[in-house]
């Protein structure tokens, strides 16, 4: 039986590609409030210390690492999509349309500058990973293919999961969020 999805390459799914490739299995939102409780605290403490026991170079010089911390991290989380996305230049907003046979993967790819297609088998894939809304197929550490879930026909999320699953052994990864 062949599965049918789509994706389009836009600031969501690229969105969703930068937060997997930061914070791995870990929910990127769940991640980034733990993360930034901790640099708050941290900051507090220093900033206590300062109060308490008055100037010191080193508290002061920590207080700014920290803040750079903070900064780094609302970077990559927020302004890193946007830069990947527009990085893409003829590439944004391309459509793929996937067609997964029982031993290989079938994808056309239509833009306003690009058209093409290609078969790939399944062995080839480094990782998979699968989330929430996406599904993600690494053909090398750079080369990502994003099918969008809530675009299969033909079969459902599970038949789809069953065949990947059975076709990259031990390469396939789910994060709960």
């Amino acid at each position: 039986m062949e599965i049918r999805a789509k994706s389009k390459f836009d600031l969501e799914s690229i969105r969703a590609l930068c937060h997997l490739q930061f914070y791995g299995k870990a929910n990127p939102k769940v991640r980034m409030r733990i993360k930034m409780c901790c640099f708050i605290a941290l900051i507090s403490l220093i900033v206590v210390e300062l109060v308490i026991f008055g100037f010191a170079r080193r508290l002061l010089i920590l207080l700014g690492i920290w803040l750079l911390m903070i900064l780094l991290e609302c970077l990559a989380f927020f302004i890193y999509p946007k830069i990947q996305f527009k990085a893409m230049a003829k590439l944004q907003n391309a459509e793929n349309q996937y067609t997964f046979c029982d031993d290989v993967l079938k994808v056309v790819t239509v833009s306003d500058y690009l058209q093409g297609s290609e078969e790939l088998q399944y062995s080839l894939f480094v990782k998979v990973y699968e989330t929430s809304e996406f599904i993600f197929l690494f053909q090398t550490k750079t080369q990502v293919l994003i099918v969008d879930k809530s675009t299969i026909e033909n079969g459902t999320e599970e038949e789809l999961h069953e065949k990947l699953t059975a076709s990259v052994q031990g390469k396939y990864i789910v994060c709960h969020y």
